[in-house]
């Protein structure tokens, strides 16, 4: 890693560790008056499980190349989200990990209950990146003038927002309706797995 990435690299670990909320003392236990602000070094090396004599050689800068896996303890150490995760892994010269993909496996009692809703209502399963894997016969007629083609052409939701033909399908109310629905779904799964 070059030597303005470690420097970097140090400033985004005191930054952040200093943001940090420094845990509640027990009761009635005298403590010192705290000269920093947020977390001490030796407290954020014991939740990451690393030695405090390491850690300070990251923040100062004057460690080799942390390891993979000390950077996922890290991220974890300090409860950063997926950016800042992925942003710690690029400041010390690291690819950010690969995102897991969701469960594409559809379990044969859930594909039973598919069926056998078939003729009262539509209903689709998708993953957790809203990528359609089955619908019943019901949603199979539902959905027919919605398929699109391309990248995303199996997203619900990528479906819905691009689909013309949805207002003569359901009704303005119901087109709209399904768009609200869309959108917060995209907003429930979008953390976690973002596409």
């Amino acid at each position: 890693m070059p030597s303005d990435d470690r420097t970097e690299f140090g400033e985004y670990l005191r930054r952040r560790r200093a943001g940090m909320t420094p845990p509640e003392p027990p009761l009635r236990v005298r403590t010192s008056r705290r000269r920093v602000p947020g977390l001490r070094r030796q407290e954020l090396a014991d939740i990451a499980g690393i030695s405090v004599e390491y850690y300070t050689r990251l923040e100062q800068g004057k460690a080799p190349r942390p390891s993979r896996e000390v950077l996922a303890a890290l991220a974890q150490a300090f409860e950063f989200s997926k950016a800042e995760r992925d942003h710690l892994f690029r400041l010390a010269g690291e690819p950010p990990p690969e995102l897991e993909l969701p469960e594409a496996t559809i379990r044969p009692g859930l594909l039973r209950m598919l069926r056998g809703l078939a003729d009262t209502m539509p209903v689709t399963v998708h993953d957790g990146r809203l990528d359609l894997l089955a619908l019943n016969a019901a949603a199979t007629e539902l959905l027919q003038p919605l398929a699109a083609t391309g990248p995303y052409g199996r997203n619900i939701v990528y479906q819905v927002f691009t689909a013309t033909a949805l207002p003569d399908i359901l009704g303005h109310d119901g087109a709209e309706q399904l768009v609200r629905v869309a959108a917060a779904e995209l907003r429930l799964y979008t953390p976690g797995n973002p596409a």
